[in-house]
């Protein structure tokens, strides 16, 4: 994933991303962009893609530990993906 670089697209991500600053966790969030894939199966039949993020949308910090959701606390887990 990497960001929009244009200045619009820049103004818009860094906007919706200011109330975490300083801040590390798992967060859920609508990301909008424009996926690309491309070529063949990569290393173990992955295939190379990306996504060029050019909004975020509805950000929230779910947990304060930033931890795969398999391992957040019960309460986290039912906030990840809403």
């Amino acid at each position: 994933m990497r960001f929009d670089a244009t200045e619009t697209g820049h103004n818009r991500v860094d906007h919706a991303l200011r109330p975490l600053r300083g801040k590390w966790g798992t967060v859920n969030a609508e990301f909008t962009g424009t996926f690309h894939a491309w070529g063949d199966t990569a290393h173990m039949g992955a295939y190379e893609s990306e996504m060029i993020v050019h909004s975020v949308n509805n950000v929230k910090l779910v947990d304060h530990l930033g931890l795969p959701p398999k391992t957040l606390t019960a309460d986290s887990r039912t906030k990840v993906c809403q």
